[in-house]
């Protein structure tokens, strides 16, 4: 990807079939290093690589979704040619979504599947003002952080590190809790629906309601583990995005195959 929006892990020249992945909050774009060895190395694998983290921990962090969404649905029509699948964990999972949404209103080519994980129905991705967490004071919002178990414990006796990890941090918990889902009609793709089984904030009710934004099925699974369930399944997570990938063609968003 040429402007930088997406790390290529493993680059396939003339690639047919493509993995879009998108980290949760704060991820960089090695949350998804362990994929490249659970895909069939025909599948190119690219992860959204975002402003203030990772490659790009120069730039400045950015919480404006329209803009991080209009860029990322760039790239993605900028890599045109491939059958493609979007993946996303927790705050990946509503830009996948919001991507794929933008690829539609713009007439391109569609993800033929997405998977998303750990993420709340769209309509309850967000929180109530009161609930925000992205606000709050250092020593409490790094508490917070500690109590959702995906930042390495070590990381947080490192004043100076967390310096650079919090201004990204609280960008994508801003853009995740002020997020409202806007109505518009179910995507012309398949979903499937990753949970935690232990997993305190995304409960069975929460994921629910993503049926209604797939035209071509919803299908939910419960994987043992909490929020950060997928760190204990990525084999498994990797053979179900090669099953996908290897089945139905990619569509339009007039529910044409994008070959065509």
């Amino acid at each position: 990807m040429s402007n930088g929006w997406f790390h290529v892990f493993r680059r396939v020249p003339a690639a047919r079939k493509r993995l879009y992945c998108f980290p949760y909050a704060g991820g960089s774009v090695f949350a998804f290093r362990h994929l490249s060895n659970s895909i069939h190395p025909n599948v190119e694998l690219c992860v959204a690589s975002l402003p203030g983290r990772g490659p790009r921990q120069a730039e400045p962090a950015e919480s404006d979704l329209r803009r991080l969404v209009s860029a990322l649905a760039d790239a993605v029509q900028e890599a045109a040619g491939a059958r493609f699948a979007f993946f996303g964990h927790s705050m990946g999972a509503m830009l996948c979504f919001e991507v794929a949404r933008e690829l539609r209103r713009r007439g391109s080519a569609m993800p033929e599947s997405m998977v998303v994980s750990g993420a709340r129905a769209p309509e309850r991705f967000g929180k109530r003002e009161g609930d925000y967490r992205h606000d709050l004071p250092r020593v409490e919002f790094l508490d917070y952080l500690r109590s959702l178990e995906g930042t390495p414990p070590e990381v947080f006796d490192v004043p100076e590190l967390m310096d650079l990890l919090l201004p990204a941090l609280r960008a994508d918990f801003a853009i995740s809790e002020t997020y409202r889902c806007a109505a518009e009609a179910p995507l012309p793709a398949s979903l499937i629906v990753l949970v935690g089984s232990d997993d305190p904030d995304v409960r069975p009710e929460d994921v629910a309601g993503w049926k209604a934004h797939a035209q071509y099925g919803c299908s939910m699974r419960s994987l043992p583990g909490g929020h950060f369930f997928i760190d204990r399944h990525w084999p498994e997570i990797g053979r179900l995005l090669d099953r996908l990938l290897n089945a139905a063609p990619a569509v339009r968003a007039d529910g044409r195959d994008a070959t065509s």
